[in-house]
């Protein structure tokens, strides 16, 4: 069966500041993380003229870094509230982010990116488990929309960052990855409160 409007409406009002939140996390989230999964492999290139093994090395790092960072990073969820989650891991992602933008050399860029990755880990479970604060069915359409909004972030954001590499060079084209990631900082306070 399709979605009926009035089935939207019912999802909307249960917790209108939750839903536009988790929207909204989830927008800037996946916006900032997938700058880095598609523009890492250019920034080794562009930035310390590496050959195109050592740029899709890079890439792999960083999603080796995500996927230790998740079997690590999982069992906390049971641990702490989701929102000191997502802050940590948020914060830590800027924090490797504009580190790993202005690195000195090749070397300390791959370690920097496995750090990185290991940094947003668990910001995209985190934020999908908001979802489940709605009831029954509700719930599912919620987990549509975080990852609708999200789809629509990771779109957005690597295709500003284009422009702006242009413009003021990769170094501060990959830096910008780490503003989605301070507003998800922000953001996580307000999931908090909701």
């Amino acid at each position: 069966e399709n979605l009926r409007w009035r089935q939207v409406r019912a999802v909307v009002s249960h917790n209108p500041k939750l839903l536009a939140g988790i929207a909204a996390t989830s927008f800037m989230f996946l916006g900032g993380e997938t700058v880095l999964g598609v523009w890492l492999p250019k920034f080794e290139v562009d930035v310390f003229g590496a050959s195109a093994t050592w740029a899709s090395l890079a890439l792999t790092f960083y999603w080796v870094g995500q996927l230790l960072g998740r079997v690590v990073g999982i069992p906390l969820t049971r641990k702490r509230f989701p929102s000191s989650i997502l802050v940590f891991s948020a914060v830590w992602m800027v924090v490797f982010v504009l580190v790993l933008a202005f690195s000195p050399n090749q070397a300390a860029s791959l370690a920097l990116t496995f750090g990185a990755g290991l940094g947003v880990c668990v910001c995209y479970s985190v934020i999908g488990s908001y979802a489940s604060k709605f009831p029954h069915w509700h719930s599912g359409v919620v987990y549509s929309l975080f990852q609708f909004s999200g789809g629509v972030g990771a779109m957005v954001f690597p295709y500003l960052t284009g422009p702006v590499a242009a413009a003021w060079g990769f170094r501060a084209a990959l830096a910008m990855a780490a503003v989605p990631a301070v507003i998800v900082v922000g953001l996580a306070f307000y999931l908090r409160r909701v």
